[in-house]
């Protein structure tokens, strides 16, 4: 098995039925430039190796070469980057109000060819998937988060995305492929592997056998799959005739899925009864376990109420003990305070002494008080006059402030009438050298002018001069001529006398 062949058979699908298309579009030996938008995993450059393929999506993906984080509905990639723009089973993952640009924007970066292949909105199309889901919840317990995706978005329409494409200029076809009921059958025995460990080994073997086998012929309508292609810019549309093989199942091609089926149906059987003694298993278990967590509890408190009596009766003892030891200290106590009681009266005299020193410190002291108050209400009386200052200071701060900025205001604004006028100085110095310039070329052309007129005249006073000679010779030539004429006249008169004679 290939790699490619291992693949889970409706991705196969996808990249196998472009893979196809692209070899009715690419030109003999030549190496196209491939735009995958969603393909983070990469799985294109598997059927087409010789092409230089650029994906893009909005999550990452290890180990990808050239992916590029992005959104298809603004994809960041000039006019015209690339031979040929796909894209996988993403166009019903697109929330539907970013649909429209990102057809768009595929037709965008497309200098060539547009393909867009998934599942296109078709209430057949739309029950399948369903059914599917249904039967992931019912039966294996999975969520799938790409058809969830599928109801919540709603399948695109296939005739908006061809609109949008003939508007954007192409010219547009369509493919079909995955006949729905098979892909719907293969679907839930491909999901009921890969759920099992126990049959998660056998799924790669189905994978292959279809992919070989059947792939070719799996179009009869209905199905669940178009690809949806376009040609930009003059580039020709491929001829998608004969591109599948007939649409009917090899001779003996479905022989293995029946093995496997009635394999599966004996291994549910068997697993529905394993389900129902693990059930009745764990449910004797978790009794079990419910009975245990209730002994220990009873354990537990047991023990605590055996420590809480060990505490108790310890607890007695030390208090037995602590009283004799308190007895003895409050003899000890008493002794003292006698002693200290002496000590205090003697302490008491020395204290009247002392309040009498004090009461006299103490009238010194209401002495400096009232000095004191006096000279702190002048100094209050000052600082309230520096206060005021301070705020006839800050008035006029502010003030000075305002004043600067409008100054500095007025001061940027003269730097740009300045900088304006410098411009437009600089301009006129450009334009009165252009004229310069101008001038100098005019001056050179009219003295030229000048010298050709000089020389024409010279010619033409020549040509003056030759005219009066020719002239002057024309009427000689006349006058010859005159008195040649009379001269034959003369000659014809005498020889006509001559004759007569």
């Amino acid at each position: 098995m290939s790699r490619a062949t291992r693949l889970p058979f409706d991705q196969y699908q996808r990249y196998r039925l472009v893979a196809d298309i692209v070899g009715r579009l690419r030109p003999r030996r030549a190496r196209l430039s491939i735009l995958d938008v969603g393909g983070r995993t990469g799985l294109l450059r598997l059927f087409l190796p010789r092409a230089r393929v650029t994906a893009v999506d909005l999550e990452p993906c290890a180990g990808t070469p050239r992916l590029v984080l992005g959104s298809g509905a603004e994809l960041p990639f000039a006019d015209r980057s690339f031979d040929l723009v796909c894209a996988f089973d993403t166009l019903e993952h697109v929330p539907p109000r970013h649909r429209s640009r990102f057809v768009r924007e595929c037709a965008r970066v497309s200098r060539a060819w547009v393909v867009l292949a998934g599942p296109y909105a078709s209430a057949r199309v739309r029950s399948a998937e369903a059914l599917l889901q249904r039967f992931l919840k019912e039966k294996l317990e999975l969520d799938h988060r790409y058809l969830r995706e599928h109801a919540a978005y709603g399948l695109p329409e296939r005739a908006s995305v061809e609109r949008a494409l003939q508007r954007a200029g192409a010219q547009t076809a369509a493919l079909g492929h995955a006949n729905l009921e098979r892909w719907l059958a293969l679907m839930c025995v491909a999901m009921t592997l890969e759920a099992d460990p126990a049959l998660r080994s056998v799924a790669p073997a189905l994978y292959d056998w279809y992919n070989r086998s059947l792939y070719a012929s799996d179009h009869a309508e209905p199905v669940y799959r178009h690809a949806v292609v376009a040609a930009l810019h003059g580039a020709r549309l491929p001829d998608l005739k004969g591109l599948l093989a007939p649409a009917r199942a090899p001779r003996g091609a479905l022989e293995p899925f029946a093995k496997l089926t009635h394999f599966l149906s004996a291994f549910d059987a068997q697993r529905g009864a394993w389900k129902h003694e693990r059930a009745q298993f764990e449910r004797s278990v978790a009794e079990l376990r419910a009975d245990l967590d209730g002994h220990r509890a009873a354990l537990a408190e047991a023990r605590s109420e055996l420590a809480r009596a060990r505490h108790v009766l310890a607890e007695a003892s030390k208090v037995s003990t602590e009283h004799e030891k308190h007895a003895k200290e409050q003899a000890a106590v008493i002794a003292a305070l006698e002693k200290d009681l002496a000590g205090h009266k003697s302490e008491r005299a020395e204290l009247h002494k002392e309040r009498k020193e004090a009461a006299k410190v103490l009238a010194e002291h209401e002495k400096r008080a009232k000095e004191q108050a006096a000279v702190i209400a002048a100094l209050q009386q000052d600082l309230a006059g520096h206060k005021s200052e301070r705020a006839e200071l800050h008035k006029e701060r502010k003030e000075a402030a305002k004043v600067l900025a409008e100054h500095e205001k007025r001061a940027k604004e003269q730097a740009a009438v300045i900088a304006a006028l410098q411009q437009d100085l600089a301009g006129h110095k450009s334009e009165l050298a252009e004229l310069h310039k101008e001038r100098k070329e005019a001056a050179k052309v009219l003295a030229e002018h000048e010298k050709r007129e000089k020389e024409q005249a010279a010619v033409i006073a020549a040509l003056g001069q030759d005219l009066a000679g020719h002239k002057s010779e024309l009427a000689e030539l006349h006058k010859e001529r005159k008195e040649a004429a009379k001269v034959l006249a003369e000659h014809e008169k005498r020889t006509k006398e001559q004759a007569a004679a």
